[in-house]
């Protein structure tokens, strides 16, 4: 089950951004006596993920998730690939069928847009 905060969303979304996050994070800098130093340590956090799926999203579904945008504060994304703290940043979505009044039930290809903390 994918979930987002409270919200219950399509298992077959795909997580994207596990794979291009980097491993590690590094600095360098220069003392006052002119040496070079490296730091190194793991990343955490920062990451942009994104819940992707074609026909997947419901106009309810659209509004909550809406609603954990606004709201601003971490969530938890619960996915099969993993569980994350996240930032909900933003949501894209097209509809499958153009209505003039969308129902809560039709459906949407979209992407939410998230950083993880």
């Amino acid at each position: 089950m994918t979930t987002l905060g409270t919200v219950t969303l399509s298992d077959d979304l795909i997580l994207e951004g596990l794979e291009n996050a980097p491993l590690i994070a590094y600095s360098q800098r220069r003392t006052l006596a002119g040496e070079s130093v490296v730091q190194v340590a793991p990343v955490l956090g920062g990451r942009e993920l994104a819940l992707v799926g074609d026909n997947h999203f419901t106009l309810a579904e659209i509004e909550a998730v809406r609603a954990l945008a606004e709201a601003g504060q971490p969530v938890t994304l619960t996915h099969h690939r993993g569980t994350f703290r996240v930032l909900v940043v933003s949501i894209e979505t097209d509809p499958a069928v153009d209505h003039a009044d969308p129902r809560p039930d039709d459906w949407y290809a979209g992407r939410i847009n998230m950083i993880e903390v």
